[in-house]
């Protein structure tokens, strides 16, 4: 698999859901690979198959909880 990078000049858009499928207005951020949702930040990896297609998107929670 490959990580690739996503372009920092442009944060991805976020739709944060609670666990009753609500979405939920959140204020977020995006600063080199870490994506601060709220007051949390994450970090973001996106892995590609075969063919360089998106295979999996991996957040990692950087606060550790």
């Amino acid at each position: 698999m490959t990580y690739i990078r996503l372009p920092t000049g442009k944060p991805p858009m976020v739709l944060v859901r609670n666990k009753a499928g609500k979405s939920l207005l959140v204020g977020y951020r995006m600063e080199g690979h870490t994506l601060a949702v709220g007051a949390i930040p994450y970090r973001i990896d996106l892995l590609t198959g075969h063919w360089s297609h998106l295979a999996e998107i991996r957040l990692t929670n950087e606060a550790g909880a």
